[in-house]
């Protein structure tokens, strides 16, 4: 016999509400908004989901406790059962970045020739490539930052040099371009909240490497930018390609 319903959402938070207490280590009494907002403070996924998981408390009360003849008053909408299925699923299991986010990096060196790491960037639609110095990351060499260099020689009356190094470039960094590390086991839900920071703060984001502990002295085995956004929010929502 299909379940109702009503069945399928009140298991679904039935799940939902063990793990949120398994998380929190609380076996004894306190209520679902309270435990929500405890494990909000250490998980990124439950702060993503936080409001909605109290509007579900609310949907699982009127089913639990308000019944007419024995039934249910409430009898949740497919969409409905659906989505706390799926938050069920995503909780429990949150997807990280490896292995799907990670990849093969290009970096250069402060040493290199500008010109030769430009045509790089330009030969596989780079907009930024980390520079490491003896295996320490030193900075993001970005588009932007070439751009203000060019800019700089242009005015000189100099020309444009492509044997100087990419030390000498790295001067025209701005502070307001962000580079984060983040390590491989970290949620999706980590690097989202990353993006939504730095754009509260007014940054622009180069880019968020990965390492295997977020170490900034690892070698880089995935970078994200921002143009891995649209991709990272398809990893967390059902229903898309």
């Amino acid at each position: 016999m299909t379940p109702k319903n009503s069945e399928r959402f009140l298991d679904a938070f039935v799940r939902i509400e063990q793990h949120l207490r398994r998380v929190a280590n609380r076996e004894n009494w306190i209520g679902f908004s309270s435990l929500v907002d405890e494990v909000a403070k250490k998980d990124a996924a439950v702060r993503n989901y936080r409001i909605k998981l109290k509007e579900y408390a609310d949907l699982r009360n009127a089913i639990v406790h308000e019944r007419i003849d024995g039934r249910p008053i409430a009898e949740p909408h497919d969409e409905t059962v659906l989505d706390i299925e799926h938050i069920a699923s995503i909780l429990l299991q949150p997807p990280r970045l490896a292995p799907s986010f990670l990849c093969e990096v290009t970096v250069c060196s402060p040493g290199d020739f500008i010109g030769t790491v430009a045509k790089t960037m330009v030969n596989n639609d780079f907009s930024q490539i980390p520079v490491y110095d003896n295996g320490q990351f030193r900075a993001m060499l970005t588009a932007n930052t070439i751009t203000r260099w060019i800019a700089s020689e242009l005015e000189s009356g100099i020309g444009l040099l492509e044997e100087k190094p990419v030390e000498e470039v790295l001067e025209f960094q701005e502070d307001n371009e962000a580079c984060h590390f983040v390590k491989k086991d970290d949620t999706i839900f980590d690097v989202l909240e990353i993006f939504e920071k730095d754009s509260r703060a007014g940054k622009s984001l180069s880019a968020i490497i990965i390492t295997g502990s977020g170490s900034r002295s690892e070698k880089p085995i995935g970078i994200l930018t921002i143009a891995d956004h649209p991709r990272l929010l398809r990893a967390i929502n059902y229903g898309q390609d």
